[in-house]
């Protein structure tokens, strides 16, 4: 803040070009922000999903949250790239990318209408849906989620695929990260299944030593 405020005052002529004091000064990286929705606020959201006036929108936030893909991926997807149970991308973030779609999302997808090549046309019908995050963040208020970004849809998927116990190696995969690190942020809400693995397997050992058969020693 003090930087951008010393470098409009050297555009406002208050101070002598090149004078200002932050300039070289290391810029500290905020950590990403995490969020992802409760079992209850998932309960609200669906309630005005399935009440919801904006049927597109409210169609793309379920696939959104059923397929943990980007949003950009959801708006701009064609019919011919569907194939089966899966949504075969030929570039993406991070390159070639197949979404998986699991029956909850194949459902959403079987009540849309067919209109053009967009799953979610835009209202000239001349190209894919470009208006999707303000029309979430009239849904977002309506279940009372104020500040929950559109992204924290793909968060959502993933930090409870982590909670369930699926491996981070999987998560990525469904997620479509190109290497590990972009997975790891999820890494704590899996503890609870670490410990209880450790417990399980602690207790197969401890078991096998002293003969007692194998026991839980979480």
């Amino acid at each position: 803040m003090r930087s951008v405020m010393m470098r409009q005052a050297e555009l406002w002529e208050l101070r002598p070009q090149g004078s200002n004091p932050c300039r070289n000064m290391r810029r500290y990286r905020t950590a990403p922000r995490e969020r992802f929705l409760s079992a209850g606020e998932l309960q609200r959201l669906g309630f005005v999903l399935a009440l919801a006036e904006d049927k597109q929108a409210a169609a793309a936030i379920r696939l959104l949250l059923f397929t943990g893909a980007r949003s950009s991926e959801i708006a701009g997807l064609e019919w011919d790239r569907i194939r089966g149970s899966r949504a075969v991308l030929p570039d993406s973030k991070t390159g070639p990318k197949a979404i998986q779609l699991a029956a909850p999302a194949r459902a959403v997808l079987a009540a849309l209408p067919r209109t053009g090549p967009f799953v979610f046309p835009n209202a000239r019908g001349d190209g894919p849906m470009r208006d999707l995050g303000p029309r979430w963040h009239r849904l977002r208020a309506l279940a009372a989620l104020d500040g929950v970004r559109i992204h924290d849809c793909r968060h959502t998927f993933a930090s409870h695929a982590v909670m369930t116990g699926l491996a981070l190696y999987t998560v990525g995969r469904l997620l479509g990260h190109a290497d590990t690190a972009s997975t790891e942020r999820y890494a704590h809400l899996a503890d609870g299944h670490v410990r209880a693995a450790a417990g399980r397997i602690s207790g197969i050992v401890h078991g096998a030593m002293t003969g007692s058969g194998p026991e839980d020693r979480s």
